[in-house]
């Protein structure tokens, strides 16, 4: 097969377009937005506007975990530096474990094994004097939220001390975080937060009910956990007394894994097995400039560690899992490496943006981001137990080094760790057969959800969608829509502006704005047309053949969301001619006419088999042999039958039949050859009817790439 970028001859200017009001235009920009200009928070170009300001904390944290009674209790002096140009009247504080909390709303019904009491405030104290706690005018709690109210007001450039204890049951594990075993724990979300106030909506006091994930303030942190000596504890930041921790042996091999290219157990199977114990139980991290905290300790789990090399610094690599799991992750340490490796240099191309990261396998099923760490599912298929480790690392990138909100704009996160861990197992792990079949089956998967009532822009907030529409939004739809950019840019001005884009916005929170416009001010293009297509507009893509005539082939937009023109040409002779066009042609055009070989006979045409297209039966193109007028379809119209539970439905769909072969939902459109014979486009299905009695065959015989399968018509 010849793939020809460039024919000469073989277009008719692509420019033979048929003209309709441009769509780079002006795109709908929200109030918020607009308004965040006019303060000067945020620029038109997308960058970070000269009066830009985001508030912070600074976390002193004394815990203790108590895995015999699944409990944490824990003591926090918290700083808050109001850095706005607002006076603040009132604080905003997440108890993000209340979702678990008995009578408090979520988005699902959970078991009883994982309702409880909630946080337990044992006391506040703001500025030096104790909280009154008990609903009232200063203090509030609701869902997962706490507002205290200041006697004063926290005034620009102005600060604050908090004093807080508290406790609270570990559930089981749900999938973020939890108890693995009697012995294994994952924590998130466990320490009073002071939530995000920000430039565009103030106080995100939206309530935490269990779908969304979330959006945190930068922060420093200073945190002892003291947890049993006869366990281990892995954390977010880095150690900063680990003589004080590990005995000897085990902290000679701690120390050489950090910087070694070679992976060292830290701690064996056999030890795993046979336990441990560690010199003393509270251990100290310290981590600054990140967004949250987790830790996970575990008596009974394997470690292993590795250091990559990335030039400005060494960046610590773990990989923590349970013995009985070694058969599925004993190959992630060093994929670990080679994924970093990719995201540091190749795309986003972009350091490491931390110094250590952690795998823990402990989830019940997917994956969990947390600030240098991640709480990984396990799966026997190492495709997806990849996927998993690349879309979790990801994740340090967006959004805790650059803080997208996650309860708003979901796809401003997930979508980009779905799309580039794609490119990092075509590229660096797999090979570029994984991409073709990923993109294929979510290309069928975004055929089947856009333009669906449920599917709603983009830009709608995540916190309105429900389960329905949310991981279709989040996910693929996000994740296709960063394919159609790469598409439309092209790999070299694609990776300059996702590159410029992190650079921009790291440490810093960006909307879906600030991410549309350093596009078009990194590409010099006006994408307008492309944002409002695939983030702002309702709709779904549909190219279509629309006509063949004098040798000109002339491919229509049907839809609302553009993508590219594949069409794949074959003629009488066996040639095969693949001609690709980027998507920009449909930025001022509704029509795009190719000129096809004069100097050979047109067999077929097929449309984007690549791209989703919501309807693929005006995708082919057959020179026919037969006058369809003479064809009297009502012949073959009805149900085959191979056996009990095999059944082939034939239908008309105008000068073609439609097969579907109604236990696989899998649907094909055949073009008559002559006789009682049809064919698909590329004569990879061929079906014959026989027995033609009463106006009806009775008999349909089905040759499916090679293979021969009689059916008859179904009785009625």
């Amino acid at each position: 097969m010849h793939k020809l970028f460039t024919l000469i001859g073989l277009f008719i200017g692509w420019g033979s377009m048929i003209a309709q009001e441009s769509a780079a235009q002006r795109i709908y920009i929200p109030l918020e937005i607009q308004q965040a200009y006019e303060a000067g928070t945020r620029s038109r170009d997308g960058k970070p506007g000269p009066n830009y300001w985001q508030n912070r904390a600074k976390y002193v944290i004394h815990a203790e975990v108590d895995p015999s009674e699944m409990t944490v209790t824990g003591e926090a002096e918290i700083t808050y530096v109001n850095n706005s140009s607002d006076e603040l009247s009132n604080l905003v504080i997440r108890l993000l474990y209340d979702v678990y909390k008995k009578g408090n709303p979520r988005d699902e019904i959970l078991s009883p094994k994982y309702i409880t009491d909630g946080v337990e405030l044992t006391y506040i104290v703001l500025e030096g004097d104790t909280v009154e706690m008990g609903n009232n005018f200063n203090f509030s709690r609701r869902g997962t939220n706490l507002s205290l109210g200041f006697p004063d007001y926290l005034a620009p450039g102005d600060s604050l001390e908090l004093k807080v204890a508290w406790s609270l049951p570990i559930p089981p594990a749900n999938g973020r975080t939890g108890s693995y075993d009697q012995s294994s724990l994952f924590v998130g979300y466990w320490y009073p937060q002071i939530a995000v106030y920000d430039d565009i909506f103030g106080w995100d006091d939206l309530d935490h009910r269990g779908l969304m994930e979330y959006y945190s303030d930068l922060a420093d942190f200073d945190v002892y956990i003291t947890a049993p000596t006869s366990h281990c504890l892995w954390a977010t930041g880095t150690l900063q007394n680990p003589a004080e921790i590990f005995p000897d042996s085990m902290l000679g091999v701690y120390e050489l894994a950090q910087t070694s290219e070679l992976v060292y157990p830290i701690i064996s199977i056999d030890q795993a097995k046979e336990g441990f114990q560690m010199k003393s139980g509270t251990w100290h991290f310290k981590a600054s400039n990140v967004p949250d905290f987790a830790f996970a300790t575990s008596d009974r789990f394997v470690w292993e560690g590795t250091g990559l090399d990335l030039g400005e610094k060494t960046v610590f690599i773990n990989t923590v899992y349970p013995p009985e799991n070694q058969s599925d992750y004993e190959l992630i340490t060093e994929a670990q490496r080679t994924i970093m490796e990719f995201f540091s240099k190749e795309i986003p191309g972009i350091p490491f943006p931390y110094e250590a990261y952690t795998s823990v396998n402990m989830s019940n099923g997917g994956g969990m981001e947390f600030p240098m760490m991640a709480n990984n599912g396990s799966y026997s298929q190492l495709e997806a137990l990849f996927s998993l480790t690349a879309h979790e690392m990801h994740h340090m990138y967006f959004p805790f080094y650059v803080r997208t909100n996650e309860k708003r704009y979901a796809w401003m996160d997930e979508g980009w760790a779905d799309y580039i861990t794609d490119l990092c197992l075509s590229r660096a792990i797999i090979g570029p057969e994984y991409e073709a079949i990923t993109t294929q089956n979510l290309g069928e998967y975004v055929q089947r959800f856009l333009g669906r009532f449920n599917n709603l822009p983009l830009i709608t907030e995540s916190e309105s969608l429900s389960e329905d529409n949310y991981y279709g939004a989040s996910y693929q739809f996000a994740h296709y829509s960063y394919y159609m950019l790469h598409e439309l840019l092209g790999e070299k001005l694609f990776t300059k502006c996702f590159k410029t884009y992190i650079e921009r916005w790291k440490y810093k929170n960006p909307t879906p704005y600030d991410f549309f416009f350093t596009f078009n001010d990194v590409s010099g293009k006006d994408l307008n047309w492309f944002w409002d297509a695939w983030y702002l507009d309702f709709g779904y893509p549909d190219l279509g053949v629309k006509e063949v005539k004098d040798g000109i082939a002339i491919i229509e937009n049907l839809g609302q969301k553009p993508v590219p023109i594949e069409l794949h040409v074959k003629y009488e002779d066996g040639v095969i001619d693949t001609l690709e066009q980027n998507m920009e042609v449909w930025k001022e055009a509704s029509e795009v006419g190719i000129k096809l070989r004069k100097d050979k006979v047109l067999k077929s045409l097929v449309l984007n088999q690549k791209y989703a297209d919501a309807f693929e039966k005006n995708n082919a193109y057959r020179a026919l042999k037969v006058d369809p007028s003479t064809i009297r379809w009502k012949n073959y119209v009805g149900t085959y039958q191979y056996n009990d539970a095999d059944f082939i439905k034939v239908s008309q769909e105008g000068d073609m039949l439609s097969i579907a072969l109604l236990l696989f939902g899998y649907s094909e459109l055949l073009f008559p050859e002559g006789g009682d014979s049809f064919s698909n486009v590329d004569e990879s299905i061929i079906v014959a009817f026989e027995e033609i009695a009463k106006g009806k065959a009775q008999k349909l015989n089905l040759t499916w790439r090679g293979v021969k399968r009689p059916l008859d018509r179904k009785k009625d």
